[in-house]
């Protein structure tokens, strides 16, 4: 008993001689083969062409990633830079004030040197003074004393 079927190939319908009869023909069953194995190979390409794709893809973030987190350390290296080159001029600030201090304090040690100096001189020359007025006195005192012969 011959059942009727319809071609899965070109569609058209055809007297089946067994149940599993797919194709109207031998042609049509081996060109549906044909364009089954190249659907597959055509299936398979873009699988590959997908992966591929998504490889690209997943390098291509990888290296975003690589590239955002080698600018956030440039960003943070920046900042540690910087710290330090505020911390650098602020100590630096700090020894030349420093310095002037020393130096302020260098010049009222001189001129408290000087002062002192000029105090021991002027000492002197009151001591030198008292005693070449006492010399006078006594020289006078002692003229007063012993009449001239």
């Amino acid at each position: 008993m011959n059942l009727l079927k319809q071609c899965e190939y070109c569609g058209d319908e055809f007297e089946a001689i067994r149940d599993s009869a797919k194709y109207c023909s031998d042609s049509h069953r081996s060109l549906a083969n044909r364009q089954r194995r190249r659907n597959e190979e055509i299936e398979y390409e873009r699988e590959c062409q997908q992966e591929e794709y998504d490889e690209m893809c997943r390098i291509s973030d990888e290296e975003q990633l690589k590239r955002e987190e080698q600018a956030i350390a440039q960003q943070a290296e920046q900042k540690l830079i910087k710290e330090a080159e505020h911390k650098i001029r602020e100590e630096q600030r700090r020894i030349d004030e420093q310095q002037r201090r020393i130096k302020q304090d260098e010049k009222r040690e001189k001129e408290s040197k000087i002062i002192l100096q000029k105090a021991e001189i002027n000492l002197k020359l009151k001591v030198l003074g008292g005693v070449a007025l006492f010399g006078i006195i006594g020289n006078f005192l002692n003229s007063n004393d012993n009449p001239k012969q």
